[in-house]
């Protein structure tokens, strides 16, 4: 009971070891995020900082905070501590306590990194992530090892009434074997014994007769005068004990074990997989190679067959293709970018605003590795800040672009804040005019990436 009792507290402490891991799992993650987060952020931060501009660092904290829903504030504070830019308008201008690194409340796990310019630190990012969102997971994992530590207990105990039952069957086996073998050994004593009493028995009942006989004989003799008589007792030898021919338990067992192993002898033996006659095994197995699929690029909306996921799908190739007057044949790979009719496009819609007017966007839609040029018309020369967006509203790329009167292109080369190529999809646009006192201008549009 004691060892039992013991195995249960050290499963007991092994779970709460474990729980302590996925804590600490958690804490890594968290500070894993922030950084790559802050590590993206720092570089678009840095021109507003040095040129004190409150309302595009504002925009930034806050596009930081409405794209992760477990992020409860950002903010970037001074090196003494004096908050510039917050998602809570009301928090600019404070003065707030803070810890480079990690660090945590009843509520927030809290991660402030430095934001350094040439090794010189000129300010600080700092995020507050909802703690109650990841204890979600630490419960779950907490949750699970409990149930792999009941699941143990209960594996245990059962693993360990099998091995009791079977010990006790063995154990009882042997005794029986035991006493059955020590019942056939006083059996086989007592027989011998009964067989030694009954031939002694009958030795001494003829020795008797023969004794009488002699006495009546003696007197006989005496009448007719002869005085000398002899009596003669024979002495028969004592016979060895004869042991009977029994089969004890031992016999037994060895005439068991040899009419198993010669059963085992004449058992069948099962093939395993499909039988092969000679004829078929000498036979190499072939294969056919398939005829790739020629198209001929001078038929208007050729096309070809793509295979995904095991299904064959016509697809229509791109009608400048057309022009080559050449034949291909390809077998395009899952998730490959295909060619599609240009003349089944859908024309850029553009919201005008005054006072910025975007007059177009080229080319739509645009392939991986070709740059986009939005072409503009400003009133005044202004400030602009850039923000493009996939189709779930995150954030994919946000610069600055300073803009003067008249038409000015802006262009994107299709990459996001990590300076990876985005997937394809559509993209929004967003040009916005930057100002002091707050107000602003902006317009969008929307570009198709395949």
């Amino acid at each position: 009971m004691l060892t039992i009792s013991a195995l249960i507290l050290l499963i007991k402490s092994t779970s709460f070891f474990k729980l302590n891991q996925v804590q600490d799992e958690t804490k890594k993650k968290v500070e894993f995020k922030a950084q790559t987060i802050i590590q993206i952020v720092s570089s678009v931060v840095l021109n507003p900082l040095l040129e004190e501009d409150e309302l595009t660092l504002n925009e930034i904290v806050k596009n930081v905070k409405e794209k992760d829903p477990q992020i409860k504030y950002s903010e970037i504070l001074n090196t003494e501590g004096n908050v510039l830019a917050h998602n809570e308008f009301d928090k600019i201008g404070t003065v707030e306590k803070f810890q480079e690194g990690i660090s945590e409340n009843e509520s927030l796990y809290i991660f402030t990194s430095p934001i350094k310019l040439k090794d010189k630190t000129i300010a600080y990012f700092s995020l507050g992530f909802d703690k109650s969102s990841y204890l979600m997971d630490t419960h779950r994992s907490k949750n699970i090892i409990e149930k792999w530590v009941n699941l143990f207990v209960l594996l245990f105990f059962f693993c360990g009434l099998i091995l009791l039952i079977f010990l006790s069957s063995l154990i009882q086996k042997s005794v029986f074997v035991f006493v059955k073998k020590t019942l056939n050994g006083k059996d086989e004593e007592i027989r011998l014994l009964l067989k030694e009493n009954t031939r002694l028995q009958k030795l001494l009942e003829e020795t008797t007769k023969k004794v009488i006989q002699e006495v009546v004989e003696e007197e006989n003799l005496a009448h007719s005068g002869e005085k000398e008589f002899k009596i003669d007792i024979p002495k028969e030898p004592i016979k060895e004990k004869e042991v009977s021919e029994t089969y004890g338990i031992e016999e037994e067992l060895k005439i068991m074990e040899e009419n198993l192993e010669e059963s085992k002898k004449i058992k069948e033996e099962v093939p395993i997989g499909p039988v092969v006659s000679p004829e078929q095994g000498d036979k190499p197995i072939e294969v056919v190679d398939a005829e790739p699929e020629m198209v001929d690029i001078e038929t208007p909306n050729a096309s070809f067959t793509q295979i995904i996921n095991n299904k064959e799908e016509s697809k229509v190739l791109n009608t400048e293709l057309t022009e080559e007057k050449e034949k291909f044949s390809d077998t395009p790979k899952d998730n490959a970018l295909r060619l599609e009719n240009t003349e089944e496009l859908k024309k850029i819609e553009i919201e005008q605003t005054e006072p910025i007017t975007i007059i177009s966007v080229s080319p739509d839609p645009f392939v991986l590795g070709n740059i986009l040029e939005i072409k503009i018309s400003l009133l005044n020369n202004t400030s602009l800040l850039v923000i493009i967006e996939n189709q779930k509203e995150e954030l994919t790329r946000v610069f600055s672009y300073d803009g003067k009167k008249g038409e000015n292109i802006i262009t994107w080369e299709g990459k996001d804040l990590l300076n990876n190529f985005v997937a394809p999809g559509v993209y929004t646009i967003t040009i916005t005019e930057k100002k002091i006192d707050g107000a602003k201008v902006s317009t969008k549009t929307t570009v198709k990436n395949v």
